[in-house]
């Protein structure tokens, strides 16, 4: 998920859907719902996933990763923590 502050939102960044709410529990749902299989990858797919939305969003690429901080504090997009 990313945060879109133009729209005050999340933005799914493995299928593009827009939440409405910030709350964690409908981040989790939807996940859960339609992403089911990602909590099984690995880091090449989660890295595989970042570069493709850096793509999609026109930003340059970082070949050793994304930019220090610029995806949460453990550097980990897809890290739930507990359900």
């Amino acid at each position: 998920m990313e945060f879109n502050a133009a729209r005050h939102g999340m933005l799914c960044m493995v299928c593009g859907s827009a939440l409405a709410t910030l709350k964690l529990s409908t981040i989790k749902r939807h996940i859960r719902q339609k992403h089911p299989y990602s909590g099984a990858w690995g880091p090449r797919e989660k890295q595989l996933v970042l570069r493709s939305w850096d793509a999609h969003l026109g930003l340059h690429p970082h070949p050793e990763g994304p930019p220090v901080g610029s995806r949460g504090t453990d550097g980990d997009p897809f890290k739930m923590g507990p359900t």
